[in-house]
């Protein structure tokens, strides 16, 4: 009955001695909006002292850029026995999307035909990566530079940062 008794108390110290070193490694998180870094204790220290700059990708962001795009509506042509041709003009809103925007026509005159050439600005949507910046703030010139005592968290679209 003792035996029992003494592996039970043994079990139970290596279990709080365990619960109690592992509360023992902190981290610190740090947020930005909708996104956060977490970094171990070690290196939150290396930030305090202006030793280390984190940059991590922490998602990405949806953009819409408009292109410009030019398609052929329009085209005429001669056969080698002179008969005249036309094909029919192409709706390029079917082709790009009704969101595009027209602006301009470009005729382009030949001896056995025509072309029209049109332009359209298109939305393009593209994704762009999204970094979390975490550094120690100083301020002062090059000569005498001072840590202000807090560390900086920013959201670029750099993966490294960007003054």
């Amino acid at each position: 009955m003792n035996n029992k008794k003494i592996i039970i108390l043994f079990v139970l110290i290596i279990f709080t001695v365990g619960m109690v070193m592992s509360a023992a490694s902190a981290s610190h998180t740090f947020k930005k909006g909708k996104y956060k870094v977490t970094v171990s204790d070690k290196t939150y220290n290396k930030i305090k002292k202006g030793k280390k700059v984190i940059n991590k990708k922490v998602g990405t962001k949806k953009k819409t850029k408009w292109v410009t795009k030019k398609v052929k509506t329009y085209e005429s042509w001669i056969d080698s026995d002179g008969n005249l041709y036309k094909s029919k003009s192409w709706n390029p809103y079917k082709k790009l999307g009704y969101k595009a925007k027209y602006i301009k026509s470009v005729w382009k005159y030949y001896d056995d035909g025509d072309i029209c050439w049109e332009y359209y600005k298109v939305p393009k949507t593209i994704k762009k990566p999204v970094y979390m910046h975490i550094y120690a703030d100083w301020t002062g010139d090059l000569e005498h530079m001072k840590y202000t005592g807090k560390i900086k968290v920013e959201l670029d679209n750099c993966k490294y940062l960007c003054f």
